[in-house]
């Protein structure tokens, strides 16, 4: 079903975990080993077409998990695809990430930001893969920011689509 799009030149209610404190909001932050292993048991390994793979974060918190996803995407990408053939619209639909802090949303930006630029991305497009791939919003409820182009609906399968 779809909601009407929000009014950018109305004031946004912001979710009350938005700028909650780690212990208000019950953040667990996900170790880089717990991660590697996760996406190993997962099968999202460098060999893999990682790509052509779907990945949703629904709760990313301070990134760590979806830091090692990034990296493994952009590793498996550049030994796979020939630099001649390399588009980022390859990459765009590969992940979902949704948070509903502010702070680590902008911390996972940064960090993301900091990874794609030393892999050789340049600025536009590691800029325009963060703002396919994040998604600021309350994943449990379907609430998701005026500042991600999908906006319209709770179909959270949409970007995938």
């Amino acid at each position: 079903m779809e909601s009407t799009p929000p009014d950018p030149a109305e004031p946004q209610e912001i979710h009350p975990l938005a700028e909650a404190g780690p212990e208000d909001r019950s953040a667990i932050f996900t170790r880089r080993e717990v991660a590697e292993f996760v996406l190993d048991l997962a099968g999202y390994t460098e060999d893999q077409p990682l790509h052509h793979f779907r990945l949703l974060e629904p709760s990313f918190g301070e990134g760590g998990f979806l830091l090692v996803v990034v990296e493994r995407l952009l590793s498996a990408y550049i030994a796979q695809v020939k630099p001649g053939a390399r588009s980022i619209l390859d990459l765009q639909p590969a992940i979902r990430a949704v948070e509903v802090h502010l702070g680590s949303v902008e911390h996972s930006r940064r960090a993301l930001l900091g990874l794609m630029l030393q892999r050789g991305l340049s600025g536009a497009e590691s800029r325009a893969l963060l703002a396919a791939w994040i998604i600021e919003g309350d994943f449990p409820t379907g609430s998701v920011s005026v500042r991600h182009r999908n906006t319209t609906t709770k179909d959270w399968s949409a970007p995938f689509k």
